[in-house]
């Protein structure tokens, strides 16, 4: 490109500073030879539609800024209604229990492997509670109190009641008040040494429990009777958080008691009387297998 001066006359008629854009785009350009390419008009008009085209960038910037404003506090309240109306959760871990006092100075045993959820900021308008797992509670008299399980819903005013819902099994066995049991399309009301459980579709009522037995897992001691030994062992891997593999036992049937104060010592009380051995791999592992190569 090679500058050719002076400028044109439009220069000498009026003063720079005095032009409109067309006019001062002309005259400086005027000033520069390009070899070929398009006329000045036309290149002129080019310039013109870019410069407006950038014009409005500086709008867009303030409408994005604007609906920040507007948003990001709205953001920030959601985010806080949700942590404030948010459910409050507890859980334990394998070979572990946890103690809780709900807002209503109810209080609540969760045996290991269990969960139960609750919202506190609604819980004296709602006495309400989800559970998982097995939990003791201790409920102080006041409005309706309910328990939510998979298996069924549990109405009380105030008791003391032990429930166990895990899988196929749903036990609720009261040990002082009433409770109302409702589960499958059927209810039961059971009292002081009373139970209900889920057999099969049918709920059914059971009188002179031993509830001392029932409640005693809170101080390590297990009672069974006539219980599928797959499900012992279940409990086992609870109370010890330990993997249990075994085969061919889906029918075996125990009946005892054990604590979960020595792994080695549980094993045996369960698998000596079934004709079982086992074996510890790495401390966190148990292989059982029948010493008497049979599996009935």
């Amino acid at each position: 490109m090679k500058k050719i001066y002076p400028y044109n006359k439009v220069m000498e008629e009026k003063s720079f500073s005095e032009m409109d854009l067309r006019d001062k785009i002309l005259t400086y350009s005027e000033g520069f030879l390009v070899p070929g390419g398009p006329p000045e008009e036309e290149r002129l008009e080019k310039l013109l539609r870019n410069i407006r085209h950038k014009a409005p960038v500086k709008t867009v910037t303030m409408h994005f800024r604007l609906w920040a404003a507007v948003l990001v506090p709205l953001i920030l309240l959601g985010a806080a209604g949700w942590l404030y109306f948010s459910p409050s959760k507890v859980k334990t871990e394998l070979a572990s229990q946890k103690s809780l006092v709900l807002p209503d100075q109810s209080e609540v045993i969760l045996n290991a492997g269990s969960r139960l959820t609750y919202h506190k900021r609604t819980f004296a308008g709602k006495r309400s509670i989800h559970l998982y797992g097995e939990a003791l509670l201790k409920v102080k008299k006041g409005s309706a109190f309910s328990i939510t399980t998979s298996a069924g819903i549990i109405e009380i005013l105030g008791t003391e009641l032990n429930i166990l819902s895990r899988e196929d099994v749903f036990k609720v066995t009261c040990i002082s008040g009433r409770v109302k049991v409702t589960s499958s399309g059927q209810s039961q009301e059971i009292g002081p040494g009373e139970k209900a459980e889920l057999k099969g579709d049918l709920l059914v009522k059971q009188s002179n429990v031993a509830t001392e037995r029932i409640i005693s897992w809170q101080t390590g001691s297990f009672y069974f009777e006539d219980t599928p030994l797959l499900y012992i062992f279940e409990e086992i891997e609870r109370q010890y958080n330990v993997s249990i593999e075994s085969q061919g036992l889906e029918k075996r049937i125990f009946t005892g008691s054990f604590s979960n104060k020595n792994l080695g010592e549980t094993l045996n009380i369960v698998c000596i009387p079934m004709e079982l051995s086992y074996e510890i791999i790495k401390g966190n592992k148990v292989v059982i297998s029948s010493s008497a190569g049979q599996q009935n």
